[in-house]
């Protein structure tokens, strides 16, 4: 062997000695308790934690005329069906008044609504969104002048009904589309058209003309918050794009006046057939009343570039889970109001070798008494924090949250 090659041999074995050396290890392990302690540290700062979708939002009971006095509270969170949790919310009353509980809807399933011990009443917030700080700010300034209204909206809407089905006309698509005046932008809502748009002065809605033989046809209605207009015109099209016009279609329209929320009522048996059977129990009509009241006060300027006037799409979400909700409670001295309602945790999105995946929370608003918190779920703790006081010993399952502290559970479902 060459002494050069030998040279190389000696160098390599002692580089990798030295590698293996418990210096070496230790210092390996050091790093891995660097990285570690970040990542436990990151996980545990109140200010820094930050999720993807802001679920698990838990208010306070507020008091209208602030006379009222609130005892203590109870926060119990049991697990539910799917990924949603039961959340039970006790509030002992030390002096009666009127009070009103906030949230923001996790779905529009049957329990949607809470159920509570003594009777309430439902009243519609504000618009919110996906951001706490926003929703805090809307809860310290909360105007209880602001959530009155009304329920004997009167609405008026033209009925189209295609006389002629699809097979009997020109096009691979045939379509009919309705003009009329822009000026009714702001106090229009549309079901069963799945095309709406614009020019400089009339508003276009069309939709697919379907076959005579359909079982099941959906009605085509324009529902307005007033008078319905009456310089309107009908077209046919050999499609959606409205380029090509045809001849031979033949359209009904009627022009009737109801009250919305009875027509609410017709629609949501149509839209959620499924549901049906439950809509003589009590959370519907309450739920039905709810939206009815929500579109009515939904007449505002509409933003040219934010136009959604879809019914469908109000009755089965957006109107309902992205307002807050108020539950008005009239309680007594000495009584309790105990609210049940289903929660979903804040969460991350799926994201490739992140440690913040598995992470999830239900964040409390601070209020001004002292609470207590109860998890009973088949979780790891990871953090319980206030952001004025200590981290709690995360080996507990009930933790408690001092006044005037905003508070967040932190878990995982992987133990």
């Amino acid at each position: 062997m060459k002494k050069s090659e030998i040279f190389i041999l000696l160098f390599c074995m002692i580089f990798i000695m030295a590698s293996c050396s418990p210096q070496s290890e230790k210092k390996q392990e050091m790093t891995e308790k660097i990285e570690n302690k970040a990542t436990k540290d990151e996980s545990l700062n109140f200010e820094e934690l930050s999720f993807d979708s802001n679920g698990g939002i838990i208010f306070p009971l507020l008091n209208e005329d602030g006379n009222g006095k609130i005892k203590s509270r109870n926060i119990i969170i049991d697990d539910g069906e799917e990924n949603y949790s039961i959340l039970t919310d006790t509030f002992e009353i030390e002096k009666g008044g009127t009070f009103y509980y906030p949230y923001i809807p996790e779905t529009i399933e049957p329990s949607f609504l809470a159920e509570s011990d003594i009777p309430f009443e439902i009243v519609i917030g504000e618009k919110t969104d996906n951001n706490i700080e926003k929703m805090k700010a809307s809860i310290s300034n909360y105007d209880f002048e602001e959530l009155s209204y009304k329920n004997d909206k009167k609405v008026t809407f033209l009925e189209f009904t295609n006389e002629v089905g699809a097979e009997d006309l020109d096009g691979n698509a045939p379509s009919m589309a309705v003009y009329f005046p822009k000026k009714y932008i702001d106090n229009v809502f549309s079901v069963g058209f799945e095309g709406q748009s614009f020019n400089d002065d009339k508003l276009i809605y069309s939709h697919f003309i379907e076959n005579n033989n359909m079982l099941d046809k959906q009605k085509t209605l324009l529902i307005f918050n007033g008078e319905a207009p009456s310089d309107f015109t009908v077209k046919g099209f050999k499609n959606g794009s409205l380029d090509e016009k045809i001849d031979g279609l033949k359209v009904e329209v009627e022009t009737k006046e109801i009250l919305l929320h009875e027509l609410l009522i017709g629609l949501f048996k149509e839209i959620r057939p499924y549901e049906k059977t439950f809509l003589d129990k009590e959370y519907y009509k309450k739920r039905l009343q709810l939206i009815s009241d929500t579109i009515d006060a939904f007449h505002v300027k509409r933003e040219e570039d934010d136009w959604n006037t879809r019914l469908e799409d109000y009755l089965v979400k957006d109107i309902v889970s992205h307002r807050f909700i108020y539950l008005k409670f009239e309680a007594k001295d000495t009584s309790t109001i105990k609210i049940k309602r289903l929660i979903l945790p804040s969460s991350n999105h799926y994201t490739q070798n992140s440690s913040r995946n598995d992470m999830s929370e239900f964040y409390v608003m601070k209020s001004n008494i002292d609470s207590n918190i109860t998890l009973n779920k088949d979780v790891k703790i990871l953090g319980a924090l206030s952001n004025k006081g200590k981290n709690q010993n995360e080996e507990k399952t009930t933790f408690n949250i001092p006044k005037n502290n905003d508070f967040r559970l932190v878990f995982s479902y992987n133990k």
